[in-house]
């Protein structure tokens, strides 16, 4: 048997499946627009002003790249979420580097709060 999870049973990351043994013959999957998602991606990319990742620990940022538990790519999306959606929670379980992103982009924006 193929395995086509990344990570073992249990293992705290998500599966990365082979869509191909799920969808034989490809195509998009059920209830994912790719029209609607590209329009959310461009109205959260309008919120990049200010995003300023330092590759290294640095004493004036709470978050930076060279870690191991949440990517770049991961923080620019949730910095970038905080002004679209203007949440007035938010709850974060996880490793503690998104809530650095979190109350980063929230004391270096004052049009994100107040949460």
């Amino acid at each position: 048997m193929r395995r086509t999870c990344s990570s073992p049973p249990g293992h705290f990351y998500p599966p990365i499946v082979d869509l191909r043994a799920h969808r034989p013959g490809g195509g998009a999957l059920p209830g994912l627009e790719s029209v609607v998602m590209e329009g959310f991606f461009e109205r959260l990319v309008a919120h990049r002003t200010g995003l300023d990742f330092p590759d290294r620990e640095a004493p004036a940022h709470r978050y930076f790249v060279d870690n191991v538990m949440c990517g770049i790519g991961a923080a620019k999306i949730l910095a970038c979420m905080i002004p679209y959606l203007r949440p007035l929670r938010i709850i974060e379980a996880g490793s503690g580097f998104p809530s650095a992103v979190i109350l980063g982009r929230a004391t270096s924006n004052a049009s994100c709060g107040p949460f």
